[in-house]
């Protein structure tokens, strides 16, 4: 075996506020077994990201304005996409309209299945029926807040019937969905 046979994960996060998340994301993918982890980012992030992240490949992206993504950075990464497996979008961007733009643009292109996270999904929630704009087989991992925006409801509502809601909108979105909580709820659409 070799890194290509263990998946090649493409992880699309971080902003000049936020590079933990980016940091904290890929060395996730990383220690879950992923054999090529590549980070896609802002360019003038790369070196802060390098001098963490050892194992981590890297895709400097061009940036609307320093240390974020915004419409520039999606036709380089759109053609890096076919080269991996998957693709993890959302941690840490930040959510400068720019950046939302980016989100939208991205994801309504990618050929393949992601994982939206994060500021991904808050980017998702700023759009109606936002579900029809992402790649079947996809999967959301909101927590109660990003939940109660992607499904317009309030964090109470979403609270009071975490295993309820999870089913319907999973159905209702054709997605996988991770309510996480201390009791994390993982509902696919069937």
């Amino acid at each position: 075996a070799n890194k290509g046979t263990f998946c090649k994960a493409l992880v699309v996060a971080g902003c000049a506020n936020y590079t933990g998340a980016a940091i904290l994301a890929s060395m996730a993918a990383a220690r879950v077994g992923t054999g090529l982890v590549s980070l896609a980012c802002c360019a003038s992030l790369h070196p802060i990201f390098a001098s963490r992240l050892l194992e981590t490949t890297f895709l400097p992206l061009p940036e609307d304005e320093p240390g974020y993504l915004g419409l520039k950075a999606s036709p380089p990464l759109l053609d890096a996409v076919p080269n991996y497996s998957t693709v993890l979008l959302g941690p840490g961007l930040g959510q400068r309209p720019a950046t939302a733009a980016f989100v939208l643009q991205t994801v309504g292109h990618l050929a393949l299945p992601c994982v939206m996270d994060a500021d991904g999904l808050n980017a998702l929630a700023t759009r109606d029926q936002w579900w029809r704009g992402i790649p079947a087989g996809s999967v959301l991992t909101p927590h109660p807040g990003e939940f109660a925006r992607l499904a317009h409801l309030t964090v109470p509502e979403v609270q009071a019937d975490r295993l309820g809601i999870a089913i319907r909108c999973a159905a209702e979105w054709g997605q996988v969905v991770v309510l996480k909580g201390a009791n994390t709820v993982v509902a696919a659409p069937d």
